[in-house]
């Protein structure tokens, strides 16, 4: 599974980027998969965003942009906004719309986005670091249900 994570840090020259998570390093990306670039085109990648996408080789993409930092500021006391991106092969699916139904609950939502705030943290090299087991975590239906509560209603409701 491939992780990539969009944020800022405080300083003016930490600007909004792109950092590819690994277990063992936290590494700024100049040039993202196709795929993010074929759906960044079709969303407002600044506000709050849900994508699930498929590639022509079968890999799945999870997207969710413009999450709102709730503790963090930028040097103009603006909040910080992430965005977090998994891409992985076809068993991930399962985990991967769970994850969307979450991310679109009014119920449910402030959990997930407070997942995701707690994971991405000031410092490091870029202005943000990221906790790579969370990431890792959330994508992973046996850990899903520990770190953001209690299951998604999955009934459909008119």
């Amino acid at each position: 599974m491939e992780i990539y994570v969009q944020s800022r840090g405080f300083a003016q020259d930490d600007d909004y980027r792109w950092l590819r998570i690994t277990k063992e390093i936290q590494k700024r990306v100049e040039v993202l998969p196709l795929i993010f670039q074929e759906v960044t085109n079709l969303i407002d990648a600044h506000a709050f965003s849900v994508v699930i996408a498929r590639t022509k080789d079968h890999k799945l993409l999870f997207l969710v942009t413009g999450i709102d930092s709730q503790e963090r500021l930028d040097f103009r006391g603006r909040k910080i906004r992430n965005s977090v991106a998994w891409i992985g092969n076809k068993s991930l699916e399962p985990a991967f719309k769970k994850l969307a139904i979450q991310s679109l609950d009014t119920e449910e939502v402030d959990s997930f986005k407070e997942v995701i705030n707690q994971a991405i943290k000031a410092g490091g090299e870029e202005g943000f670091k990221v906790e790579w087991q969370d990431m890792i975590d959330l994508a992973q239906p046996e850990q899903q249900q520990e770190l953001l509560g209690k299951e998604p209603d999955t009934t459909l409701k008119l």
